[in-house]
C-alpha cells in the first residue's frame, strides 16, 4: 500500500517566504515592535511581565527617539499622539524617563505602527500614509487619532486585521 505524505504549502507570499512560516510570524505576541528590539537592546521593553514593569515605571527616552529615527516621526507627531504638550515632550526627553501613563500610549503607537508596517509589508511611507489618513472604517478619524485611547487602538486593530485577511468592510 502506498503511503500518504503530507503536501507542504508551496504558496509564497511576495517577500518570498511561505504561508505557514508567514502565519508563524504574525502569531508573535508584541508589546512594541520587533524593529524597536532590534535596535535598542539594552534597557528595552521586552514581552510579557517585564513590559508591564517597564511600562509602570515609565520606558526611557531612548526608546521614544529610537522610535522616532526609525519610523521618520517628527518630535511634535510623537507629542500629539501621545497626547502630550510638546513642552512637556522636552521635559521628558531632558527627564529620560516617560511617566506610565505616556509609557502605555508609546507602547499602544509602537503596536499599532508594527501591525500596520507588517500589513504594507515594510513600507515605511505607506504605513505612515495610512496611519495619517481619515478612514471611512473608522469614522474618518485616522488611526493616529483613535491610537490615543485604549478601545480606539482596538479599533484600528481590529481594521488592520481585516484587511490582513481580507474581510471586506
Amino acid at each position: 500500500m502506498p503511503t500518504k505524505t503530507k503536501a507542504k504549502s508551496k504558496v509564497k507570499w511576495s517577500g518570498g517566504e511561505s504561508v505557514a512560516k508567514r502565519r508563524k510570524f504574525r502569531s508573535f505576541p508584541r508589546t512594541i515592535t520587533r524593529r524597536q528590539l532590534e535596535t535598542v537592546r539594552a534597557g528595552a521593553l521586552v514581552a510579557g511581565v517585564k513590559a508591564i514593569d517597564d511600562i509602570e515605571q515609565g520606558v526611557p527616552y531612548e526608546l521614544v527617539q529610537s522610535f522616532l529615527d526609525a519610523t521618520g516621526m517628527s518630535s511634535h507627531e510623537a507629542a500629539e499622539v501621545l497626547r502630550m504638550p510638546l513642552r512637556t515632550f522636552s521635559r521628558r526627553k531632558k527627564e529620560g524617563k516617560l511617566s506610565p501613563a505616556e509609557s502605555d500610549r508609546l507602547s499602544r503607537l509602537c503596536r499599532i505602527y508594527d501591525q500596520a508596517l507588517d500589513f504594507f509589508e515594510g513600507n515605511k511611507e505607506e504605513t505612515m500614509a495610512w496611519l495619517s489618513g481619515p478612514k471611512r472604517a473608522l469614522g474618518n478619524r485616522t488611526p493616529f487619532s483613535l491610537i490615543k485611547t485604549d478601545l480606539g487602538t482596538r479599533e484600528v486593530e481590529a481594521l488592520l486585521g481585516r484587511l490582513t485577511y481580507g474581510v471586506i468592510i
